[in-house]
């Protein structure tokens, strides 16, 4: 069944509106993964903002310490002679906790080259409240994924002074020694050479020497075997650079900051990486089994060197708008097929109103200026137009002698000879009681009599009684004429037609 013109402009109209609404509602949900995407970077940078103050604090705190009185005494004391007894060596590495934590008061390792126990036995008190330090300031720091950030974390401080390291965690020696940092000299380590071995180049080494914490580039960790970034803070005593407080941390861990724990689906389909714009390496911290295409970028630089980039997966966007999906087209759908109901109501409606009952021809209704106008329209193209007037021959006799329902029976049967007759584009008319009027598009004169010709030959099939006779009147209109002029020429003819027969 073909759509009619005001279901092909409802239909248009209400899928018109739907798509609007959810283009709406879609730009609503883009949005505000763009600006979750945002949140997520913003939650890992403060991970990362967190992880240098806390280097900050105990720098603070070693500075405090390291200033008192006490410290500036150069003599060697009971208790730093207490520790150089405890001294450890293994190959040309001296310390404590060299390969096992055999001095209980410090929880890392301390690894050195300068066997001058008393110049760096004096810190050992001051070292041992590094990793409490940790703690309360983890503590006070309010971040909901940073607890397990600072526990994971490997810290250790620096002495260029007494040259040493100390590790916040217990390190076996005997497999690893830090000696990009145990360079000894005799004097100072040169911190500008040490630096380079974790990637600072020449802006940070300055701005470390101005006091400025600073980041490392992207480097493979020789102690974990890990990509590492490392977060340096300075230690300044006397107006000297005493010493630095390092962190490394792992790209592995570092992802965790960035995870958000209330839409895990999200990360299946979500990249994340880190560039260090340096040296343009990247790094992939996440990555969907099944990519489609991206349908949401976002890049924000987080530290000087570093730009975090997400990439987040159609097939999210998809799944997670799939009940406003079938939503959009259930409802798309249950509007059409209701227009569709209605239209087809209306047009029965008006087809019933325009419809004689009898015959199922149409009626008088149908004769409306607008076919009148398109009539004319046809002849002023030279489209012929044939108008036939029919009546059944001698109805009141059959009323009167067989009776009312036979004159029914007549006029139905003409009805129907009628209906099959003619083709669709055709109109077969009932204008009241025996009249009938025929209009044949596309159809002149001579066509016109081959219809009439086949209403007979119906009429011998399916009037078994004999009944039905009609006479008729055909006339082609032509280029001016109006329906009703038409019909008039066309009823004279079937007068005529009539007298003929006597």
């Amino acid at each position: 069944m073909l759509l009619t013109k005001s279901y092909k402009k409802g239909v248009f109209i209400t899928m018109s509106l739907t798509t609007m609404v959810l283009a709406f509602f879609l730009w609503n949900d883009y949005q505000g993964l763009k600006n979750y995407l945002g949140y997520t970077v913003d939650k890992g940078r403060s991970a990362i903002f967190a992880e240098e103050y806390i280097n900050q604090k105990i720098a603070l705190n070693l500075i405090k310490s390291f200033s008192i009185s006490e410290y500036k005494n150069k003599k060697a004391d009971s208790s730093v002679l207490s520790i150089c007894n405890r001294m450890e060596s293994i190959n040309d590495i001296y310390g404590l906790n060299l390969t096992g934590h055999k001095y209980p008061k410090l929880a890392g390792t301390l690894q050195t080259k300068n066997s001058s126990c008393e110049d760096w036995a004096r810190d050992i008190k001051y070292l041992a409240k590094f990793n409490s330090q940790e703690e309360a300031i983890s503590q006070e720091y309010s971040f909901s994924n940073y607890h397990w950030k600072v526990q994971d974390s490997i810290r250790y401080y620096i002495d260029f002074e007494n040259q040493y390291i100390y590790i916040n965690k217990l390190v076996d020696s005997s497999r690893y020694a830090f000696n990009n940092w145990l360079r000894y000299n005799g004097k100072f380590i040169d911190v500008d050479s040490n630096a380079r071995s974790i990637k600072i180049d020449d802006e940070a080494l300055r701005s470390l020497h101005d006091g400025q914490s600073v980041t490392s580039h992207i480097y493979d960790d020789g102690y974990t075997g890990d990509k590492i970034i490392s977060m340096i803070t300075p230690l300044f005593f006397g107006g000297n650079l005493k010493g630095i407080i390092v962190t490394d941390v792992s790209i592995n861990e570092l992802a965790k900051a960035f995870y958000t724990f209330d839409r895990p689906f999200l990360w299946k389909y979500l990249t994340l990486s880190v560039i260090d714009r340096n040296s343009s390496e990247e790094i992939n911290f996440n990555q969907p089994d099944k990519q489609l295409f991206g349908i949401l970028n976002y890049d924000k630089d987080i530290t000087l060197y570093y730009t975090v980039h997400l990439k987040l997966d159609v097939q999210y966007f998809i799944l997670n708008n799939l009940f406003l999906f079938i939503l959009y087209i259930f409802i798309t759908y249950s509007i059409c097929k209701y227009l569709k109901y209605q239209i087809s109501k209306n047009e029965i409606l008006s087809l019933e109103n325009i419809t004689d009952s009898m015959t199922g021809l149409y009626n008088r209704k149908i004769l409306t200026q607008t076919l009148d106008a398109r009539l004319k329209s046809l002849t002023e193209k030279n489209t012929p137009v044939t108008i036939i007037a029919l009546d059944c021959d001698k109805l009141k006799v059959i009323n009167d002698t067989l009776g009312h329902h036979m004159g029914d029976k007549a006029i139905t049967l003409l009805g129907d000879a009628i209906q099959t007759s003619i083709r669709k584009s055709d109109y077969g008319i009932r204008l009241g009681g025996d009249e009938f009027c025929i209009i044949l598009i596309d159809c002149d004169v001579e066509r016109a009599f081959i219809t009439i010709d086949l209403i007979k030959q119906k009429l011998k099939v399916i009037d078994t009684d004999a009944i039905v006779n009609f006479s008729y009147g055909c006339y082609q209109m032509k280029s001016g004429d109006t329906l009703s002029d038409a019909q008039i020429i066309a009823d004279e003819l079937l007068y005529k037609h009539k007298k003929t027969k006597g």
